[in-house]
């Protein structure tokens, strides 16, 4: 995760923003990025101790990592040789 979707999530958003909101986008990007870090390392021993089989938690959060790769596919757009203003078109 570390050296693929990790990062990825920080280039990504300092790119969508237009420059007038670029600042506050970014912002709240990291702020839900820790949030969201936050509430799942608080989730995942409940889940854990709610199921019978301990792999099934991992199994749910592969699960999760699946339907987001095919997401990510088809809905969010490639930026690579774009410059800031064709990106700002693009989003």
């Amino acid at each position: 995760f570390a050296s693929t979707w990790g990062p990825v999530v920080w280039s990504y958003q300092a790119e969508i923003f237009p420059l007038r909101v670029r600042a506050k986008g970014a912002a709240v990007a990291t702020m839900t990025n820790w949030a969201t870090g936050a509430i799942m390392t608080w989730a995942f021993p409940h889940i854990e101790d709610a199921l019978s089989n301990k792999a099934n938690v991992y199994w749910i959060f592969f699960s999760f990592c699946v339907i987001m790769f095919f997401w990510i596919w088809q809905m969010v757009p490639e930026t690579k040789g774009l410059t800031l203003e064709q990106i700002g078109e693009v989003f």
